[in-house]
């Protein structure tokens, strides 16, 4: 496994896609989905989708997603929880 470096860069930061290819990430939301009808993604260590796969669990996420307020107050906070 590769260790973090103290730079403040992404050298030597071991990334999901190390692991396994996005494919297999994407397979992995989607198999997630299919087996809960929960919205599932994959996030990176910086809270960001590593894959485009978008499937909403209800009406409303696409609402809240689509307002700046939903974005920073719901949406962001909710991988960290």
């Amino acid at each position: 496994m590769q260790m973090l470096k103290g730079s403040g860069d992404d050298r030597g930061k071991m990334k999901l896609t190390d692991i396994l290819p996005l494919e297999k990430w994407v397979e992995l939301e989607k198999e997630i989905n299919k087996r809960s009808g929960l919205e599932s993604s994959v996030f990176d260590t910086d809270g960001m989708k590593i894959t485009e796969y978008k499937v909403w669990a209800n009406d409303l996420c696409p609402v809240i997603k689509a307002t700046s307020k939903g974005q920073t107050f719901i949406c962001s906070t909710a991988p960290r929880m």
